[in-house]
């Protein structure tokens, strides 16, 4: 899963680059194995379901993927905000249960003491 994961983000890189002009005018995509750089395209285009035959195609895609890893760091956040808040109230509520049972148990366990108080009765 990560290699796929790593080609995804090589690929990605790239064609930022490319779009960018950071690589320079002359040079072409990295050679594909299976084909040339058409056939590369075709590939690209029906994975992301988008026709990237031009830079401002290629951009917007990018900004798409962009947005889309931002909301999905977001979520995260948001997920490990109320995973910690609900793991510190049940931690608070372990405790004060202990506690509560805890001077229950010490009320429970005092010894009993009568006292009997002499009356003396009406006349």
């Amino acid at each position: 899963m990560d290699a796929i994961d790593d080609t995804g983000r090589n690929l990605a890189q790239w064609l930022r680059d490319v779009a960018r002009g950071r690589l320079g005018a002359p040079q072409t995509p990295p050679p594909a194995a299976d084909g040339t750089r058409e056939d590369v395209l075709e590939y690209l285009e029906r994975r992301t379901g988008r026709k990237l035959r031009s830079r401002e195609a290629v951009d917007r895609y990018l900004k798409d993927l962009e947005a889309r890893e931002s909301e999905f760091r977001r979520k995260g956040m948001r997920r490990g905000i109320i995973r910690g808040t609900l793991l510190l109230a049940l931690i608070l509520t372990a405790y004060l249960n202990y506690y509560y049972w805890d001077v229950r148990l010490e009320i429970v366990s005092l010894p009993a003491v009568q006292v009997f108080v002499p009356v003396n009765p009406p006349r």
